[in-house]
């Protein structure tokens, strides 16, 4: 049985809206013309996903793309509560072009499955308050894209570097707060250990204990960050970048960089421009 709890009223950019589904599925199975968001509010669910299944609880977050076939049921008589967006195919393209990071990864089409993320509780009761907000103001472009970037933002803060970074000692969080800095990474593993004044076992030790990556990977995440502002803002050869993020070779940041993007630098910047 499908309860309505509130629906904002329908705009050019965007709808909103809030569902309970005590058993049954609220929707047949069916895909979109436009990209939307979701995420169960109390659950659990399953969610049937391009011809697979995955079981969703409070706090999963989806990013559904426009080919995507879905369909929600509920576990037994359990019920479960969703919010779902719908956002305008255009203004999500828009956003994509002038914020790449982290919005062309939301909607990736290259992935069989669309991006899911588990927020805790209390980013959940946040994403509650900004969806309500958004719910109560006009679906035109200007608050539709106001939600998103509130959204990107939340996410953002809540990701698992971010998070654990928290939880690191004091000395680690500083040292990877300036590793982020060019003239730190640069210089690879060797320029965090210099910050750190520690040694390099142990910082790789306090880097796998506390964040559950090797100081390289970390390393190579910063470094990809700044090629990727590069190639947004300026119009340097990809040669260039290259050695400016500390890489002897091409080779490797060619490697690097599809890992994290998906595409060679060349076809990135392309597609940031348009081409």
């Amino acid at each position: 049985m499908l309860i309505l709890k509130w629906r904002a009223k329908t705009g050019q950019f965007g709808q909103i809206v809030k569902v309970s589904c005590e058993r049954g599925s609220p929707l047949e199975e069916h895909s979109h013309e436009y990209p939307e968001i979701f995420w169960i509010e109390e659950g659990p669910c399953l969610h049937r996903i391009n011809d697979t299944q995955e079981r969703l609880e409070a706090g999963d977050l989806v990013f559904i793309r426009a080919h995507d076939r879905h369909q929600f049921v509920s576990l037994g008589r359990q019920r479960f509560t969703m919010t779902n967006l719908e956002c305008h195919p255009q203004l999500v393209a828009d956003i994509q072009q002038r914020h790449p990071q982290p919005f062309a990864e939301w909607f990736e089409l290259r992935r069989n499955m669309p991006l899911r993320r588990r927020l805790d509780i209390g980013v959940l009761r946040q994403l509650k308050h900004i969806a309500l907000d958004y719910a109560a103001r006009s679906a035109d472009a200007l608050h539709t894209e106001a939600f998103l970037l509130d959204l990107a933002r939340l996410l953002e803060a809540s990701s698992p570097l971010i998070t654990e970074l928290k939880n690191c000692p004091d000395w680690l969080r500083s040292a990877l707060l300036r590793a982020k800095e060019r003239e730190v990474f640069v210089d690879g593993v060797a320029g965090l250990v210099r910050v750190t004044g520690r040694s390099g076992e142990h910082v790789a030790r306090s880097c796998r204990k506390y964040l559950g990556q090797a100081p390289t990977q970390i390393l190579e995440s910063y470094r990809m960050a700044y090629a990727e502002r590069c190639l947004r803002l300026t119009t340097d050869p990809v040669t260039e970048i290259a050695y400016a993020c500390g890489y002897a070779t091409t080779t490797p940041f060619y490697r690097a960089f599809r890992r994290h993007y998906k595409q060679p630098p060349l076809a990135y910047r392309r597609w940031l421009r348009g081409g």
